[in-house]
C-alpha cells in the first residue's frame, strides 16, 4: 500500500539545497562577521533557511498524500522568501552593528529565497502563487531554446548539483584546515 503511494507519484530529491546553503552561509560571513556571536547559530539559521521550503513535504505525507506537488504550499511561494528577504533587510539596515538576530534573519530568508532559485532551475515553481498557478522552469526555457551542449549533454543538472557539491565541500575543508572562523570568532570574543 504505502509503495504504491510512492509510486504514483514522482519523488525527487536533491542534495544541492544544504550544500548551498553552507556556500551561501560562508560567503555573506565576511559581511556579517562583527554582528556574530556563535559560529554555530549562525550556521544552524543558515542551513534551516535553505531546506525551510521543504517542511511542506511533512505536511504533504502526513495529511496530504495525494497532493500531487509540494511547490503549491506557500513555503513555496517566492513572493514569501522576497517578502522576508526584504523584512529581513529592513531591520539589517536599521539594525545596531552587534546585533546577531537580524544577520540571522536575513541569512534565513537569503537561503529560502536561493531554494527557490535552485528549485526553478531543474524542476518548475510558480513564481506568481498564489496570485497564478502558471508554472516557471528555468528547464524548460532551456528546452525551447535549446542550446547545442544541451542536446548533447542531457544530464546538465546533475552536474550543476555536483558543483554545488564539490564547492561546499572545498569550502568546509579549508575553512577546517585553517580554523579561520573560530579564530577569528575567538580573537574577537578576547
Amino acid at each position: 500500500m504505502i509503495e504504491g503511494k510512492f509510486r504514483s507519484r514522482e519523488v525527487i530529491i536533491t542534495f544541492a539545497h544544504l550544500p548551498a546553503g553552507y556556500i551561501v552561509s560562508r560567503l555573506l560571513f565576511n559581511s556579517v562577521e562583527q554582528r556574530i556571536t556563535s559560529y554555530k547559530r549562525y550556521l544552524f539559521w543558515g542551513l534551516f533557511g535553505a531546506v525551510a521550503p521543504d517542511i511542506d513535504h511533512i505536511y504533504l505525507l502526513l495529511f496530504n498524500p495525494r497532493q500531487p506537488d509540494h511547490h503549491l504550499y506557500f513555503p513555496h511561494y517566492p513572493v514569501f522568501w522576497f517578502s522576508l528577504l526584504f523584512l529581513s533587510w529592513c531591520w539589517l539596515v536599521i539594525s545596531k552593528k552587534n546585533e546577531q538576530n537580524s544577520s540571522l534573519f536575513f541569512l534565513f530568508s537569503l537561503e529560502g529565497t536561493t531554494h527557490m532559485i535552485l528549485d526553478s532551475v531543474s524542476r518548475h515553481i510558480y513564481w506568481l502563487a498564489p496570485l497564478s498557478s502558471r508554472i516557471f522552469s528555468i528547464e524548460h526555457l532551456i528546452h525551447l531554446r535549446m542550446p547545442w551542449f544541451i542536446e548533447r549533454y542531457p544530464y546538465w543538472e546533475l552536474s550543476l548539483e555536483a558543483s554545488i557539491l564539490v564547492w561546499a565541500a572545498y569550502l568546509l575543508i579549508t575553512d577546517r584546515n585553517a580554523g579561520k572562523i573560530r579564530a577569528r570568532l575567538t580573537a574577537r570574543a578576547d
